[in-house]
């Protein structure tokens, strides 16, 4: 019985280590981070694995060159209140601002609504991880390398 209430402390703490995001928290400017290069540096391991040139030499140009242009792209989300939100978007020094809604549901859970050049897949919100806002998909599953900090001016 002990064994049983213990295993299910050790699988809930990922749910638990997130927190319902508030109104107060979230306003403010936020700067949305994408971090895959882990995910870049497996692929070019899996890539010599495979002890085929042609693959080692697309992967690693491949993955060059998303790494490149992510250095490049530069998205901001001020957050105001009454559910508007102003997003700056900068990509090859070419600017774009437009305009979302957001909403915090009764669990917690931030909405961003959709725009021309900020998507998500419906149904996943943002969750409070510490001090940051993270992207967690509509079956619970977190997006570790999605997520957005706090601009501190």
């Amino acid at each position: 019985m002990i064994l049983f209430a213990l295993l299910g402390v050790l699988i809930a703490q990922p749910v638990f280590s997130q927190s319902k995001v508030t109104e107060k928290f979230i306003l403010g400017q936020w700067k949305l981070v994408i971090d895959i290069e882990d995910e870049l540096r497996e692929a070019e391991e899996e890539a010599k694995e495979t002890e085929s040139l042609i693959a080692e030499i697309i992967t690693n140009s491949v993955t060059g060159a998303v790494s490149g242009i992510l250095k490049r792209v530069d998205i901001q989300i001020d957050f105001r209140e009454g559910g508007e939100a102003k997003v700056v978007i900068n990509v090859f020094d070419e600017r774009e601002v437009e305009y979302a809604s957001w909403e915090i549901d009764k669990y917690g859970r931030l909405h961003i609504e959709d725009i021309d050049d900020f998507k998500t897949d419906e149904g996943d919100y943002w969750l409070r991880d510490g001090d940051i806002l993270l992207l967690t998909e509509d079956d619970d599953q977190n997006e570790k390398n999605v997520y957005m900090t706090k601009v501190e001016n």
